[in-house]
């Protein structure tokens, strides 16, 4: 997975820009067309008929103005060549090396030209891979917290799949049940709800795979407060981010209390209050952290 990665799909099979452009030219030069039939038409039953064929060009053009503009709203960002190839292949060997800590061919990792910084899930070729922005890798991460991001994104991938031959890595993604209980307290809505308790457990397998919660903790602080200060993306279309852009969910609080409760969990890990992930495959042990940071 080290060589050239291709785009990733997007929404856009063709050039929408330039097909609304000409949508927007036609739809104006037949309702102009109409309105001068329906003018200059003194027949009843043709200026009758000619309305409604204004009327359907009208619909037809305002819908597809309106896919234009979703579509555009909606859109993935492409890749860009425009990083720190230093700084990309510390993130690279990062995701390398938690992927072999768990005995798994580690996943692609691409740099997508978006304006936050921030890491997040997308497909290239079908496949799940993890993406990065690069004002995420002009963020003053240590190489501990780098690690920590490039194990969630692979959580974040594991967790999207769920493999009943992995029964180990299931239970590594169990959250105390005293932590997942307290997202009800604040949210009733049933999708957040588990879109809230996906993301602790990402951060729980996450940690047991490095053993150092303290870096996840301090890592999505400076992401936080990284995204508070850049431009803010209108919708969110990306399946799986490290943190999710201000008014998540259409509320404020929602980010406040989601944060609280994941540093919580890591805290709690911080503090030796879990077991150390310790698995052995084929009579080898895959991963077994000395202790918490």
């Amino acid at each position: 997975m080290n060589g050239p990665i291709p785009p990733p799909e997007t929404t856009q099979a063709w050039s929408t820009r330039k097909t609304a452009v000409v949508v927007a030219i036609v739809m104006v030069i037949a309702v102009a067309l109409g309105v001068l039939l329906l003018t200059l038409n003194t027949d009843a039953q043709w200026a009758r008929v000619t309305a409604t064929v204004l009327a359907a060009v009208i619909a037809v053009g305002a819908g597809c103005l309106v896919a234009y503009v979703v579509m555009r709203l909606f859109r993935r960002a492409p890749p860009t060549e425009s990083y720190d190839r230093a700084r990309f292949n510390l993130f690279r060997s990062s995701l390398d090396g938690v992927s072999l800590g768990l005995g798994l061919e580690a996943p692609g990792l691409v740099v997508l030209n978006e304006l936050f910084p921030d890491s997040f899930v997308t497909r290239v070729g079908g496949k799940r891979v993890v993406a990065i922005s690069p004002p995420l890798l002009g963020l003053d991460l240590t190489n501990q917290e780098v690690e920590a991001i490039m194990a969630v994104g692979l959580a974040n991938i594991l967790s999207l799949r769920t493999e009943h031959s992995r029964p180990d890595i299931h239970q590594q993604l169990q959250v105390d049940s005293d932590i997942t209980d307290q997202v009800s307290s604040f949210t009733s809505d049933k999708s957040t709800a588990l879109y809230c308790k996906v993301v602790l457990r990402s951060d729980t397998l996450a940690t047991r795979i490095t053993g150092q919660p303290g870096a996840l903790q301090s890592a999505i602080v400076k992401v936080i407060e990284a995204l508070e200060k850049a431009p803010k993306p209108l919708f969110n279309s990306l399946e799986k981010v490290l943190v999710q852009p201000p008014g998540f969910g259409g509320r404020s609080d929602l980010n406040e209390e989601l944060t609280r409760l994941r540093l919580e969990n890591l805290e709690r890990m911080k503090a030796g209050k879990r077991p150390a992930f310790s698995e052995l495959r084929d009579g080898k042990p895959v991963v077994e952290p000395q202790g918490w940071e």
